[in-house]
């Protein structure tokens, strides 16, 4: 009985939690949210996809437009998870073909950690689900930000970027470093 009284005083372990917010091109929002939602879950995170606060899903979007991550972390950190991605999804139509550009930003609590720029040349959909989970393994292969931070482009972009030999996404690269 005593080790019984003694387990009940253990706290419980809380999973920590995060937003998925996807905007951009309607038709594309719901293949990147089915392909990141497991794929975040896997990671033993509780997901919620959308959330229903319009003026911080008008801010992410607003922030988007003009490129600037750091700009709705007041916001996002008025929301009640222990993460926030954002994905913004810009669809073109390139020689015939859909260019998809996805930008993602991690946040933690209120504070910017990452940002990754992926892009999908002659995208279909099944190919536009693992292009999604290649950014977010490049966000969260970074989540531990350190004091320093790497910009790394290229002509034509989307090159491999990889540090220690690891590939942590592509060009535009734009991350945070580990101590």
């Amino acid at each position: 009985l005593l080790s019984l009284v003694w387990l009940s005083t253990i706290p419980a372990v809380r999973a920590e939690t995060i937003a998925l917010v996807v905007s951009g091109e309607p038709a594309k929002q719901p293949i990147v949210e089915n392909a990141l939602e497991p794929w975040l879950k896997g990671r033993k995170l509780e997901v919620t996809v959308g959330i229903k606060d319009a003026t911080v899903t008008s801010k992410l979007a607003e922030c988007a437009m003009v490129r600037e991550p750091t700009c709705p972390e007041e916001t996002v950190g008025k929301l009640p998870f222990d993460y926030t991605l954002f994905v913004q999804v810009d669809a073109k139509l390139v020689a015939g073909a859909d260019k998809i550009d996805l930008t993602g930003w991690l946040y933690k609590g209120n504070k910017f950690i990452a940002a990754q720029i992926q892009i999908c040349r002659d995208c279909r959909n099944d190919t536009l689900g693992p292009t999604a989970e290649d950014m977010a393994k490049a966000l969260f292969a970074v989540q531990a930000q350190g004091t320093g931070r790497v910009a790394v482009t290229s002509t034509p972009q989307g090159a491999k970027v990889s540090i220690d030999g690891a590939v942590v996404g592509s060009t535009p690269w734009d991350q945070g470093l580990r101590d």
